[in-house]
């Protein structure tokens, strides 16, 4: 009997125990509770475009014979001081702890800067959000509808400044050193004046780039297809709206899809850490918590949406690469492609490894676009150095054309370019990986007794 007690006591006890911590475990996060803010698929995309002070992009699907692609166009500005700089109006100590008047606080994790914004830039107005903003309890793809399209365009991509150089805008007016020293609110007016001054005197740069998008946009687009938020805040009172980065020159992301009106979204600030940003969409005034590579990849477009491929094959993909100098030209064969430890090339209708081919072939098919050099007007007088004909096993040809341009300047070196129908354009390539392969591609290129 006593046995029995004892054996019902200990699994009542197991199940009380096994019971209490189902109950208290917090769930995992799961992508099922993320509100969808744009309802969109990948393939019905036309254009992304992001406007701010710093930077403008537009990234545009487009169709030619080789198939759909992306084609992104942007404009990026670039200070230089004209100037020298003003001394900048001492700032309180306690600036940091001055209370602006707003009942309540925003969430810890919303202490950011504008994502648009450097460091120089961020200032006391990069103090985390004091507005009242509700956090939207149990959110609910169900419960959180998506926003509607708003019905003005997007700006024209081709509307942006090629190459230009502007001024910056009129000097503001600054705040006596007295006044700001002795009161927070005054030291604030101070710090946002000589920040003024700052742009005041520099001369802002226009550079236009434009070139075939890769992975990256890619990347962008699983993020915005559809594009879905971690959390709402409602109830933001217009007045705050500046403190969660929605200031009157805050970023502006517009998506246009087929058979939809654009849609248009402010960009806000990037929160603690980088992860997330605010994003607010301008036909309903939400304000979403969304991830932040979203802004990260449209900011950075020059570096993030670049395809830096030549053509699209994987090595182990490729069967034959023809080197052409000239009017010499050979053929060599990839064997054992699918094991890169053991795969070699062998002159076309050979089975022994070629060691000088090998060597040039395994570099010549690492070739990449440059992130660093922007495609511009360099080329006009290049010349064709060599060229590659890739035959992949699925039966796709691509032709890459290298090219070497003199520099302007004698004393420069030259600069490296390359293009393919894949590329869609001629682009800068690494220049010493280039000018190498270019030194013994002659060697590559004879056939058989030459």
């Amino acid at each position: 009997m006593r046995r029995t007690i004892l054996a019902y006591t200990v699994a009542l006890g197991l199940s009380l125990f096994v019971g209490y911590v189902s109950w208290t475990h917090e769930p995992e996060r799961t992508h099922d509770d993320e509100i969808e803010v744009l309802h969109a698929k990948a393939d019905t995309i036309r254009e992304i475009t992001f406007r701010s002070p710093h930077v403008d992009v537009a990234v545009t699907r487009r169709a030619d014979a080789q198939g759909d692609y992306f084609w992104v166009e942007l404009t990026k500005q670039a200070s230089a001081p004209s100037k020298p700089e003003p001394e900048p109006e001492p700032e309180d100590a306690d600036l940091h702890d001055h209370d602006h008047g707003a009942q309540g606080s925003a969430p810890e994790e919303a202490r950011a800067t504008n994502p648009d914004s450097s460091a120089d830039d961020a200032g006391p107005s990069a103090r985390a959000p004091t507005a009242a903003a509700t956090e939207a309890p149990d959110a609910s793809p169900s419960s959180a509808r998506a926003p509607t399209a708003a019905a003005t365009e997007a700006p024209d991509a081709s509307s942006s400044a090629r190459g230009s150089t502007v001024a910056a805008s009129e000097a503001a007016a600054t705040v006596p050193a007295s006044r700001a020293g002795s009161d927070p609110g005054h030291a604030e007016s101070a710090s946002h004046a000589s920040r003024d001054a700052k742009r005041d005197n520099e001369e802002t740069t226009a550079t236009a780039l434009s070139f075939k998008g890769g992975e990256g946009v890619d990347d962008l687009l699983d993020a915005l297809a559809p594009l879905k938020a971690r959390r709402v805040l409602t109830s933001v009172p217009a007045e705050r709206l500046d403190e969660f980065g929605f200031t009157a020159d805050a970023a502006r992301l517009t998506v246009t899809r087929d058979g939809h009106e654009p849609s248009h979204f402010d960009v806000g600030r990037t929160m603690f850490g980088g992860r997330t940003a605010y994003l607010r969409d301008t036909t309903d005034d939400r304000v979403f918590v969304v991830d932040a590579k979203i802004v990260r990849l449209l900011r950075d477009a020059d570096a993030r949406l670049v395809e830096r491929r030549l053509f699209a094959a994987e090595p182990k993909q490729i069967v034959r690469v023809t080197v052409v100098v000239g009017d010499a030209e050979q053929s060599y064969m990839q064997h054992h492609a699918d094991d890169p430890s053991a795969a070699y090339w062998s002159r076309e209708g050979q089975q022994e490894r070629d060691d000088a081919a090998d060597t040039w072939i395994k570099k010549a098919i690492r070739l990449r676009a440059s992130r660093s050099k922007p495609a511009g007007d360099d080329h006009a007088q290049a010349r064709e150095r060599f060229n590659l004909v890739i035959a992949t096993r699925d039966g796709v040809t691509t032709r890459v054309h290298v090219l070497e341009a003199p520099a302007p300047n004698t004393d420069a070196p030259a600069t490296w370019w390359a293009r393919s129908d894949f590329t869609r354009a001629t682009v800068p390539i690494l220049e010493h990986l280039a000018s190498d392969l270019a030194a013994t591609a002659t060697d590559v290129s004879a056939t058989d007794g030459e």
